[in-house]
């Protein structure tokens, strides 16, 4: 539903302010990936397709979005 997000754990219903605090923080996840994947680009495109095949960037790209996805969380949480 729109107001409400299920949760499979406690088989309850999320109050939507809940739902759109993990929304908002999954659109600031994805931003500072876009923009840390963009600095790093600018300045190492050439290093990184010389010495990484296209697998190695990828699995990169991940490992920086669940950091920092980690981080962002940590952040909303010290401030709730």
């Amino acid at each position: 539903a729109l107001g409400s997000a299920y949760n499979m754990q406690q088989n309850s219903v999320e109050p939507m302010e809940t739902y759109m605090k993990r929304t908002n923080t999954r659109i600031f996840t994805g931003i500072a990936l876009v923009i840390t994947l963009w600095l790093i680009w600018t300045r190492l495109h050439i290093v990184v397709l010389v010495a990484m095949p296209w697998w190695g960037l990828l699995i990169l790209a991940v490992v920086i979005f669940f950091a920092i996805d980690y981080l962002l969380a940590a952040l909303f949480r010290a401030r709730s």
